[in-house]
């Protein structure tokens, strides 16, 4: 089989695919793997099993949430993994198990015979070349040009469903141990800023908004907030990217093709999606392998990779868009009220830390609209229909 793009979902499949006895290639488009879009995520003490401490730049103490005016300090640890370091872990992994992996080899088209895809088109400069597979997994992502290849084929992104970063890696910062938040409609429209400690005198800046224009969101905060952590703060890189917040349920596999992570839409809104990506890869790797071995790589064939991913997956993610759409009405006032909420009600901050961190968040989703505070943010028709998708109804 092949797989495109070197990401968590893409090495999560390719992982999963060669312990279960599969010939895998991995096809990365950068010439790293853990490239310098990939930027640092807070995540929580569970997520980092043992081979992903190896990644971790800082610990964190404390979060704090602005909007509005109003301002929260909570309790709340975890640590900020660089990325570029975990993706290469990841790869390593996807090797031992036995994958074989090519870097700067761009995914232009897939090979089509007939209704099944037969493999894809690798295509940089002068090299041309198809390989040939019996399931392709695309795991591009929905970030540039050339990812997203299975909804390239078959359905592409839209613009106003598209959630736009930009960040800088910030020298001479005082960040400390704190995730600092700002979320405010002028500058991040449905999004937020944030501040993550690296290590030292380190910290990742970053902006992320619907119908935002990346090259100047950054700049203008930092102009007009001048936030205390980065008064002497100069940047040293810069980033930019982009992924789809679109319908999850549409179709995720076809004859010959899985589509896993932000290829499939399987994106959160206010986290990183690292723990989904990773359960979510290794899912389409265990079903393509079992597809290969019975000979069945039709889309009734694949089909029970998406029936399990959507079974579990699929309505917090509805959920999650759902409370996020209910927000954007008036933004900055719902989030300041919740905010409001945060300071009288710790079970409540409890879940606002577990959404951030993607820990359980059907759970905190489902806890959050349980609050007589939240359904009065929300409104009562909004709370009754996240209730309704997390219970696994209304989904059409």
């Amino acid at each position: 089989m092949v797989v495109v793009g070197a990401g968590p979902a893409g090495c999560s499949a390719a992982k999963k695919a060669a312990e279960e006895g599969g010939k895998v290639l991995l096809l990365e488009l950068q010439p790293q793997i853990g490239g310098p879009t990939k930027s640092p995520v807070w995540v929580s003490e569970s997520f980092l099993r043992s081979e992903f401490r190896e990644a971790s730049v800082s610990e964190v103490d404390s979060l704090h949430l602005h909007a509005a005016g109003e301002d929260l300090t909570l309790p709340a640890g975890g640590r900020v993994v660089d990325r570029q370091m975990l993706d290469k872990l990841l790869a390593a992994e996807a090797a031992e198990a036995g994958a074989e992996i090519w870097l700067g080899s761009p995914v232009k088209e897939l090979l089509q015979e007939g209704e099944r895809v037969r493999g894809v088109v690798v295509e940089s400069g002068g090299w041309r070349e198809k390989v040939e597979g019996e399931v392709v997994i695309d795991a591009s992502g929905s970030g540039w040009e050339l990812s997203g290849i299975f909804r390239r084929r078959f359905g592409g992104w839209k613009r106003e469903e598209m959630m736009f970063f930009s960040e800088y890696t910030m020298a001479n910062a005082s960040p400390g141990r704190e995730v600092e938040i700002w979320f405010t409609s002028y500058f991040a429209p449905g999004g937020k800023v944030w501040i993550c400690p690296m290590g030292g005198r380190f910290a990742q800046f970053g902006v992320s908004g619907l119908r935002l224009h990346p090259d100047a969101a950054l700049d203008e905060f930092l102009g007009v907030e001048n936030p205390k952590k980065l008064r002497r703060a100069v940047p040293v890189a810069s980033s930019r990217s982009q992924f789809s917040l679109g319908d999850p349920s549409l179709p995720s596999c076809r004859g010959g093709v899985i589509a896993v992570g932000g290829a499939a839409c399987q994106t959160r809104v206010f986290s990183s999606g690292l723990r989904l990506a990773l359960e979510c890869g290794e899912r389409a790797g265990a079903v393509a392998v079992d597809g290969i071995t019975e000979g069945d790589t039709s889309r009734e064939g694949l089909l029970p990779y998406e029936k399990g991913w959507r079974g579990k997956f699929l309505g917090e993610l509805k959920a999650e868009r759902a409370f996020h759409r209910c927000l954007c009405s008036a933004w900055d006032r719902k989030l300041r009220e919740l905010l409001v909420l945060g300071r009288e009600d710790a079970e409540f901050r409890r879940f606002l830390v577990s959404l951030l961190q993607e820990e359980e968040v059907g759970e905190a989703l489902r806890g959050m609209v349980e609050k007589e505070g939240v359904r009065e943010v929300l409104g009562e028709e909004g709370a009754e229909r996240i209730r309704n998708l997390l219970r696994g109804e209304g989904e059409g």
